[in-house]
């Protein structure tokens, strides 16, 4: 065999073309596509938000963090287009939705079923949504108006009475008291 010669500088001519192609091509192109995917998400939490439907709030997020890594990924072809005018050469990729949408897809389900369960476990419901609890104030008003919201609410059942006990019926004071009052009276 022959010794070939190697010219390292068109191997990193090469690798910083295929690298340049990659984030300011590729990546925008999957941006864009993931940009369409989050403004669906975000429309669907919208409509979900008039309805008071309890997806309406993940969906929100979900769809939030998916346009704000878009917008990231579509930088570097925006000064590709802004210095060259044109995107860098990628040599025989064809662009296909399909597979960008279904990308996008299953990034998607992935966050939002996330998002559903650190809200709806991790999280727990914010307090407006709990109702208010008497004796403590809410965020909104006083005192007052944290008992009227709670008396104003059906009583559950099972839930705990913060009553002290009633006082003992033989006029003891303590409960050493009452104890040695009950076993005097045996």
């Amino acid at each position: 065999m022959e010794p070939t010669d190697f010219n390292f500088r068109e191997t990193v001519s090469a690798v910083w073309q295929a690298a340049s192609a990659v984030t300011c091509h590729i990546l925008f192109d999957a941006a864009v596509h993931g940009l369409f995917v989050s403004a669906v998400i975000l429309t669907v939490s919208l409509v979900l938000r008039t309805r008071k439907h309890r997806f309406a709030r993940p969906l929100a997020f979900v769809a939030r963090n998916i346009a704000i890594l878009c917008v990231v990924f579509t930088i570097p072809g925006f000064v590709s287009l802004a210095f060259t005018g044109k995107f860098p050469y990628t040599g025989v990729y064809n662009i296909n939705s399909l597979g960008f949408l279904g990308f996008w897809g299953m990034v998607t389900v992935h966050l939002c079923f996330e998002e559903m369960n650190f809200q709806w476990f991790t999280k727990g419901p914010p307090p407006e949504e709990l109702g208010a609890v008497e004796g403590f104030p809410t965020s909104e008003g006083s005192d007052n108006q944290a008992k009227a919201t709670a008396a104003s609410q059906p009583a559950e059942t099972g839930t705990m009475d913060f009553t002290p006990p009633a006082e003992p019926k033989d006029g003891a004071d303590r409960p050493e008291e009452h104890l040695e009052a009950s076993q005097k009276s045996k």
